[in-house]
């Protein structure tokens, strides 16, 4: 199965679905017109209905605010924990990885690569652009991240989500897009990546072990789900004053 946007083939249908969630590369404005098909619009994970009256310059413009690594915005709070902030921050599904190795070592497991990924990508003190996401105190299991050109609060599984999405896509782009790995390599590493999508998905989705792996491999990856989860919510807390984005986020509510 193929994208409908850049043409890419996928083997799976949760792959395919990921490369649609993680936004990072393949809608852009001249793919507007692509956008209609089958009587259906696919933009920004939501099917728009051609049967209502669409107005095209708007998705345009749409698709040029969700593909800006910068984001300038004016100031604004309102009721539904959803803070609109002027700064330049990526918004947490685009960050700008360009110029990182990212990493895909075989000798680690599905959780490493994730988190060390996370901290190259969102805690890089070289890339303040791209610290997007934090958690607000020790006691909720909340986090805010900066979606498009807003703050929102999310669960943290929810927030993971999107992050892991976000962090297995880019990371296979990179490996496929290696030079200097052989062709062999570079399938083992897809293929790892590939297993850490679905060890992910099925510790953080499902609320019993999926039928196609075995009981001692689900108590495994449920372990390592955890450790996951607690070095990921450590590292944002121990560093939460010097995340750029509670930085800004601190300057606007000091000016309210």
């Amino acid at each position: 199965m193929n994208c409908d946007f850049c043409g890419k083939t996928f083997d799976k249908k949760s792959k395919l679905q990921r490369h649609y969630e993680s936004k990072t590369s393949c809608i852009s404005t001249k793919d507007v017109i692509k956008l209609i098909y089958k009587g259906e619009a696919f933009f920004n994970n939501k099917n728009i209905n051609c049967k209502d009256i669409l107005d095209v310059q708007s998705i345009v413009n749409s698709s040029v605010n969700s593909n800006n690594f910068s984001n300038n915005i004016n100031s604004n709070i309102n009721s539904n924990n959803v803070t609109t902030i002027n700064i330049n921050i990526n918004s947490y599904d685009q960050p700008d990885v360009k110029g990182l190795k990212l990493i895909s070592d075989l000798m680690l497991s599905w959780d490493q690569i994730l988190f060390k990924n996370f901290q190259l990508i969102y805690m890089n003190r070289n890339r303040p652009e791209n610290q997007s996401v934090y958690i607000p105190t020790h006691s909720r299991n909340d986090m805010k991240i900066l979606d498009g050109d807003t703050i929102k609060v999310m669960s943290m599984n929810e927030a993971l989500k999107g992050i892991e999405n976000t962090i297995i896509e880019l990371a296979t782009n990179y490996v496929e897009d290696c030079k200097h790995i052989s062709e062999s390599e570079r399938e083992e590493r897809v293929i790892k990546l590939d297993n850490a999508f679905d060890y992910a998905m099925y510790t953080r989705d499902y609320s019993s072990k999926p039928r196609n792996i075995s009981p001692s491999l689900y108590v495994q990856i449920k372990k390592q789900r955890k450790e996951l989860i607690r070095k990921i919510r450590s590292l944002l807390l121990g560093n939460k004053e010097n995340i750029e984005l509670k930085k800004r986020e601190k300057e606007i509510n000091k000016k309210k």
